[in-house]
Order: C-alpha cells, then structure tokens, then sequence
C-alpha cells in the first residue's frame, strides 16, 4: 500500500465516522481530492440523493484556531442554507447532523485530534 493510498483509506475512515451523525446511510464513499479540505462524493443506500462530505482544513492537525475555523464553516453553511431557501438558485444544501449543527467532530488518535466535517447536497456541475 502506498502512502498515499493509506491516507486515502484512513480520510474515508473519518468520512464514515462523520456519516454516523447524520441520517444518512452511506453505501459508496468515493474520494474526490484534496486541496484546503478533503472532499468525498456519498451516494446513500437509502434514497437517490447524493452528498459532497467534505473534511475541513488541517486534517490530522493540531490547529489552535479550531474554534474561530468552526465559527467560519458554520457562517458559510448558514449563509449557504439561507441562499438555498431564499432563492431560486440551484444550490448545495446543508445537511444537519442529528444533533441540529452544521458541523461535526470526529475524533482521531484516541480523542486527541477532532476533525470538522459537513455534508451537503451534491449539485452536478461542470469545472469552470
């Protein structure tokens, strides 16, 4: 296995955990890429919808901004929910977790590393 298999293999991991807190039964995972974020493409085993999971920056890393990172992917996807009600735009929207939040934490490495992670609706799209 390369590295970059494993690492592949162990962001799917955290995807699958994060689905845990949504109502979402997840069939296929599949990877998208990596940029700031890790992106995963879900297609449910439950319905015909589909979900973009994306794991937000600094996976696997100690990050001392965390909390302020967390204000601003909740602001996004709040603004992103609101665009998505309020207009007639085709837009991802925000999945919440079971909870209510936007975001969720999965916990790696015994509880001492937390990954932010949010689902949207995926939207077919062409790159610009």
């Amino acid at each position: 296995m390369t590295a970059q298999t494993a690492e592949i293999s162990r962001f799917e991991a955290i995807a699958r955990c994060a689905l845990e807190q949504y109502d979402v039964a997840a069939g296929e995972v599949m990877f998208i890429g990596k940029s700031d974020g890790v992106l995963f493409r879900v297609r449910p085993t439950s319905n015909g919808e589909e979900y973009a999971l994306r794991l937000h920056n600094g996976v696997g890393e100690y990050r001392p901004e965390a909390y302020s990172q967390l204000l601003v992917i909740e602001s996004g996807l709040l603004w992103l929910e609101a665009l998505s009600s309020d207009t007639g735009l085709v837009l991802q929207q925000p999945l919440r977790n079971r909870n209510g939040g936007l975001v969720s934490t999965v916990y790696e490495h015994g509880g001492k590393e937390a990954v932010l992670c949010s689902v949207v609706t995926w939207v077919e799209g062409e790159p610009l």
